[in-house]
Parts: C-alpha cells; sequence; structure tokens
C-alpha cells in the first residue's frame, strides 16, 4: 500500500497496550498461545512493555504483543481456536487480545496485523460453526473461515493472498483506528476516494495480489506445482504431520 498505510512497531505496540486494556483480565485458556516448532531467533514483544522473551518449543504466551522472526528463522503457534499460524524470516505480527480465543468475535478489532514477512495460517475443520479469523495485511483485511492460506507482505508494499483449501475473503482498502483498534475504512474523503472499495472471495489454489495503490486483481486460478517455494513446501509438510486427516 501507500506509506501512510503502514503500520510502524511503535503505533502497533500503542494500538495493543489500548486493546489490552480491554481485555487485561483474559483468562489463561482462552488467550494464550502454544509455540510448537522453533528455529532460528525469535522474540515475543509483550504489549505491557515488559522485556521482550525469547521464544522455544513450549512457550506459552497471551495477547497481546507482537512477535519478531530474524533471518532464516521459523516460527510455529497453535491457537485455541483450532488454527496453526506460522511466520517466516523476518516477520512480524502482532497478536490482539482476541487472537488466541477458544471462539473469535464475530465482530471489533483484527485479530492479527501482518506488519512485513510471510505468514502461514491452517484452520482445522470443527463440526461448529465459527466465525471467521481476520487478518490485517496492510490496507487489506483478510477473513478466513477453516482452510489454508499463504500471506505475504512484500518490501514493495503489495500483498499477496493464496489459498490452498477452503476460502478466504480479502477486501480493501482499510485502516485500524488509532483508537479502539478497529478495521474501518479511510477517514478522510480523499484516501476514500483514492481507491473504490473491493471484496473478492479467494477460493482453493487461487491468488489474489493487492497492488501498492491499494487496488487489487481479480483472484486467478494457478497450478499447484507454480506456488511450490521451499516456504510452501514446508508449511504443508507441516501440516500433513499435523492434522494428517484434513484437505
Amino acid at each position: 500500500m501507500t506509506k501512510s498505510k503502514r503500520f510502524p512497531l511503535c503505533w502497533l505496540m500503542t494500538v495493543m497496550g489500548l486493546l489490552a486494556g480491554f481485555q487485561a483480565t483474559a483468562r489463561a485458556d482462552t488467550a494464550c498461545a502454544t509455540v510448537t516448532f522453533c528455529s532460528g531467533p525469535v522474540f515475543w514483544h509483550p504489549a505491557s512493555g515488559a522485556a521482550p522473551v525469547e521464544m522455544a518449543v513450549g512457550t506459552v504466551f497471551a495477547a497481546p504483543g507482537v512477535l519478531h522472526t530474524d533471518d532464516q528463522a521459523r516460527l510455529e503457534v497453535g491457537l485455541a481456536a483450532g488454527a496453526t499460524v506460522r511466520l517466516g524470516p523476518r516477520t512480524s505480527l502482532a497478536f490482539t487480545p482476541g487472537a488466541c480465543a477458544a471462539v473469535p468475535a464475530a465482530n471489533g478489532p483484527a485479530h492479527m496485523i501482518l506488519e512485513k514477512g510471510s505468514l502461514w495460517v491452517h484452520r482445522v475443520q470443527t463440526r461448529e460453526t465459527v466465525p471467521a479469523m481476520r487478518f490485517i495485511v496492510d490496507g487489506a483485511l483478510v477473513e478466513m473461515g477453516c482452510g489454508r492460506c499463504g500471506l505475504t507482505l512484500y518490501d514493495s508494499g503489495a500483498v499477496a493472498v493464496s489459498t490452498y483449501a477452503g476460502e478466504a475473503t480479502v477486501s480493501g482498502p482499510y485502516v485500524l483506528s488509532p483508537v479502539s483498534g478497529r478495521i474501518q475504512l479511510p477517514l478522510s474523503p480523499e484516501a476514500q476516494e483514492a481507491v473504490t472499495p473491493w471484496r473478492h472471495r479467494v477460493s482453493a489454489y487461487r491468488k489474489l495480489i493487492v497492488r501498492s495503490d491499494g487496488t487489487a486483481t481479480a483472484p486467478f486460478r494457478f497450478p499447484a506445482p507454480a506456488e511450490v517455494s521451499p516456504w510452501v513446501e514446508w508449511n504443508h509438510q507441516r501440516d500433513a504431520l499435523l492434522a494428517p486427516n484434513t484437505p
């Protein structure tokens, strides 16, 4: 997106702190995540301002805060909502207080904010219908039920959303309120006129690109072999290991 839409770390931590005030007493069994794989230096920066914590397999942490992976590092985190998220190298991912809830809230703040890098989401199908998880990636809002989806925020500001199973809904352009952290359309009339709001459904083996100017392509189909990079292949292997009976 344009430079004005990016979320610098200091701003993210401010929003996370405000959100923490709304949910400071969250129960540990509904507001925690567990590290299930860790390779390379990875740190958790609590929104409270406490000292960063280096991640290791078995580490349990409570949102809100921001995860950072170093060069060549990878991290896998299990969430109570039946979801697994993985961070690639040089990735920053902010967790809001609702990110680790067993049942994501149907309305309200985004659950996670991808500030840079690559994110993989695998959410296992359950018998009950649960609200979609919501991710902000620059100026795009990604809503995902059950399935597998890769999100990448490039240095250019472009965003790629690739769905491998299930379906994701991608819409934009969006910003976050500096007061409540809620997702909203740009406030200024100039910003609203610059880009026409859009919304697309991205089904399995389809991809959508959000350009740096905030506009988006229509979803397009890609053949499976074309998307098998080392990062994607590793995620497929981890998905098969953790949930062998899911698509």
